[in-house]
């Protein structure tokens, strides 16, 4: 008779995955489900300001949106609270980042 394994974690650490999630509340249940009592959930994603310039580009030529909406830390504190966890602490980051034409952006994706 087989027996799922079940496997425990003391930290889940997903480091710029989230905004590709397609079901995002599914992942903090799973994350939430691998967690010890205590353990340590640490991630970072894309907030609502990334790629800012891009989206009004778009908009100006009448392009559809160049990537789906990112989601405001403040949401995401309320979904991982409904999937379970207990006082999430969110903080967030503003980082801006420019490359001296659209090339050395390409150069530096590439790498």
């Amino acid at each position: 008779e087989s027996q799922a394994l079940e496997i425990r974690a003391q930290m889940v650490w997903a480091n710029m995955m989230l905004h590709a999630c397609l079901d995002m509340d599914a992942a903090f249940t799973r994350w939430h489900a691998v967690l010890d009592v205590g353990g340590f959930l640490m991630f970072s994603t894309f907030g609502p300001d990334t790629l800012r310039e891009l989206r009004q580009i778009y908009a100006e030529a009448q392009w559809p949106p160049p990537h789906p909406p990112y989601v405001d830390m403040h949401d995401i504190g309320d979904r991982l609270v409904a999937c379970g966890f207990v006082d999430p602490v969110m903080d967030q980051e503003q980082i801006r980042l420019s490359w001296t034409s659209p090339q050395a952006l390409l150069a530096e994706l590439r790498a």
